[in-house]
């Protein structure tokens, strides 16, 4: 990672991290985030953070301009358990014009309470679906005087990458009807298909260009249309029905 240097605020980060702090500063302003926790993969990374995140926002709006003073602590399983809960306190307890953000590793786990949050940041990427829905959760759980859950993921983008998206397909195009008949055809069915034409025809055409992938990173369909659609076929009557009828049976019993 390229290392980069604030003098002035006597701060040296990495560039992926001071872009992770000024997306949470640009939310928390935007959107008017009270409590916010941040997630991160080591306790030396939440502790940084922390540690770091007022000193970005006041390179960003300068001290003293903005209206509500930010204050960031971290917690980690190294503490003590009173420790923590004087953090944790310290986020439900908010005075006047006060923002606060709680980073942590692994320490904020389902089970531990939390006061309710404006919304959360991932700003190291995880890989449990477990750990990314109890996160979640704390942002979306409702409150009685909030209508919005705010959930930051801050993107980093080198400058040799290309932001813009990339298609990834055969390259070919093939109607609707066509389509229906092909899977009609290949599943067997001998009955009629009836096209509702009352409804919207939305957009008329859509062929994806690949090329992009193929010159970035040498893509190519390697399946046809016609073979997706022969193993899809195969899953559904090989496997997703066998499993359907099994829980059935289960549910049964």
């Amino acid at each position: 990672r390229d290392l980069v240097e604030i003098s002035n605020n006597e701060l040296n980060t990495d560039a992926e991290t001071l872009a992770s702090h000024i997306a949470l500063a640009k939310a928390t302003n935007e959107y008017d985030l009270q409590r916010v926790i941040t997630f991160h993969g080591l306790v030396k990374g939440a502790k940084n953070f922390a540690e770091d995140h007022k000193k970005v926002n006041e390179w960003i709006h300068g001290s003293g301009q903005s209206s509500k003073e930010i204050y960031a602590e971290h917690v980690s399983g190294e503490m003590s358990s009173s420790e923590r809960n004087k953090r944790i306190n310290r986020l439900k307890n908010l005075s006047e014009g006060e923002r606060r953000i709680l980073s942590n590793a692994r320490c904020l786990s389902e089970g531990v309470d939390v006061p309710t949050l404006d919304g959360i940041a991932f700003i190291d990427p995880r890989q449990s679906q477990v750990d990314i829905i109890q996160a979640v959760g704390r942002a979306i759980r409702l409150s009685k005087d909030k209508s919005i859950g705010t959930i930051v993921i801050p993107v980093f983008i080198e400058e040799h990458e290309d932001p813009d998206p990339v298609n990834i397909g055969t390259n070919s195009e093939i109607s609707i009807r066509e389509l229906a008949h092909k899977i009609s055809d290949l599943m067997g069915y001998g009955g009629n298909i009836y096209f509702n034409s009352s409804y919207p025809d939305g957009q008329p055409r859509r062929c994806l260009d690949t090329s992009k992938a193929k010159n970035m990173f040498g893509f190519e369909a390697q399946v046809s249309l016609d073979e997706g659609l022969k193993r899809t076929i195969e899953w559904f009557r090989n496997d997703y029905i066998n499993n359907f009828y099994r829980y059935i049976s289960i549910s049964k019993v």
